[in-house]
């Protein structure tokens, strides 16, 4: 059983309890199409923000308050998919960021990876909110298959870099929305469901914490699990009824289309379950459960809650939060993030104080140290080298030759094959080659 420390050396003190206890953040479009259905999380102290570049967007939402991020970069308009420019809009902004941050509890963050505005401005929220002290969720949504290689990199590279800022990011891949029908459902079926699920998800979290319970999960044991661990998170809820209503939550929340496209219950190192139901719940129903999911999380460290609410009577509410890996930590360092340069792609690795954005991003060698990755649209090429450089390296190469032993082309036992008709055509010739001829030959390539 895996435990965690009671709290990070040299991490941020959590907040009072007076002091604003969440806000919610929506990044880009989808970010804010999802807390746009979180009306009913409003209240108790609860703020919605939603954060965007495109103002034409941000003026369709009603209700709600909202913050254009980066006007002076964008003019109003959207990021055009470019995270880098969602970066650079952010740290535009990043005065005002963090006076919508100060004395918060917790800073929840919705947002669709992938794109500009929500892959970019994200980790700079993130930093902005763990610097004020706040315990900070993001809740992404990765991209769909479909969506293209492209949209997949940059999601994954904008996961990666909000990892180092937030205290934990739940994944919730689009993808398995699909899972959910039987038939072959309307494309903007499959959007509005995976909108719906994943607002039901942030309110189920919000309830869970809210509920009072015969086994209550607070804010402590949120923080306690989640801060400053930078992890990795994926998120389950069902609600079942009926006399079978406890096998059918266990079966359904395993085969939750979160889990079945990411993270298990296999792979965690902690989980957080919540099993709620109205008046009618029994001792039996509660205590089945909970063993099970012990059973299923023999290797993680297991937090276990319980609750009752009228309103769910007749029913039984299961939440699942699984976290995966991650190191505790002080808040995010500003050395050592790419700086945008004068044409608004990352320079040079330089500190925050000069205009860095946040996005870098690093691997991990089969040894454990870290390397570079390749150059991408975050990372910046290596710095080319002058005549002198290149002269000096050209010499040291010659003085010293590698001692491998050269290998030597062995010869395959082919037929010789005649070019029949074409015997007097004359060889196709570029650049003093006979293209004729099989590529390895020509160059003296060894075929193993």
């Amino acid at each position: 059983m895996n435990t965690l420390p009671d709290s990070q050396p040299g991490g941020p003190e959590p907040l009072p309890v007076s002091a604003r206890p969440l806000v919610l953040f929506g990044l880009g479009d989808a970010g804010c199409a999802v807390i746009e259905r979180l009306g009913g999380i409003a209240g108790d102290g609860v703020e919605r923000i939603a954060m965007n570049t495109d103002m034409v967007a941000l003026n369709r939402i009603q209700g709600i308050k909202s913050h254009a991020l980066g006007r002076k970069i964008t003019r109003g308009l959207s990021c055009g998919g470019d995270p880098v420019q969602g970066a650079n809009a952010a740290e535009s902004d990043v005065e005002a960021i963090s006076a919508l941050v100060d004395d918060v509890r917790m800073v929840w963050m919705v947002a669709g990876l992938g794109g500009g505005t929500g892959g970019g401005a994200a980790p700079v929220l993130a930093r902005a909110a763990r610097e004020k002290g706040a315990l900070v969720l993001a809740f992404v949504i990765l991209p769909f298959e479909f969506e293209g290689i492209h949209r997949r990199e940059q999601a994954e590279e904008s996961l990666s870099a909000l990892r180092r800022e937030a205290d934990a990011v739940i994944c919730l891949p689009n993808q398995g929305m699909a899972r959910l029908f039987e038939e072959k459902p309307l494309f903007n079926e499959v959007y509005a469901a995976a909108n719906e699920l994943i607002a039901a998800g942030v309110m189920g979290v919000w309830k869970t914490l809210q509920r009072p319970g015969m086994v209550p999960l607070g804010f402590g044991d949120f923080e306690r699990l989640l801060r400053g661990r930078n992890a990795s998170s994926t998120l389950a809820m069902v609600e079942t009824r009926g006399e079978n209503r406890t096998r059918e939550a266990l079966e359904r929340i395993q085969n939750h289309p979160f889990l079945q496209a990411g993270l298990g219950f296999a792979d965690a190192d902690s989980v957080l379950i919540s099993v709620a139901g109205g008046t009618d719940i029994r001792f039996d129903e509660v205590e089945w459960l909970h063993g099970q999911f012990q059973r299923l999380c023999d290797h993680a460290r297991v937090v276990p809650g319980t609750a009752q609410d009228e309103s769910l009577t007749g029913r039984v509410h299961v939440t699942a939060l699984l976290v995966r890996g991650g190191v505790r930590s002080t808040p995010a360092s500003s050395e050592g993030r790419l700086a945008p340069t004068a044409n608004g792609h990352p320079g040079s690795t330089v500190a925050a104080e000069n205009g860095g954005s946040g996005l870098h991003f690093e691997t991990m060698n089969p040894k454990g140290a870290q390397s570079p990755v390749t150059p991408t649209a975050f990372m910046p090429e290596a710095p080319s080298l002058t005549t002198e450089q290149m002269r000096r390296a050209v010499e040291r190469q010659i003085k010293n030759p590698s001692k491998r032993k050269r290998a030597v082309q062995t010869l395959f036992n082919f037929d010789v094959v005649s070019l029949g008709r074409f015997v007097q055509t004359e060889p196709t010739m570029r650049d003093g080659e006979n293209l004729d001829e099989p590529t390895w030959a020509r160059r003296g390539i060894t075929l193993n």
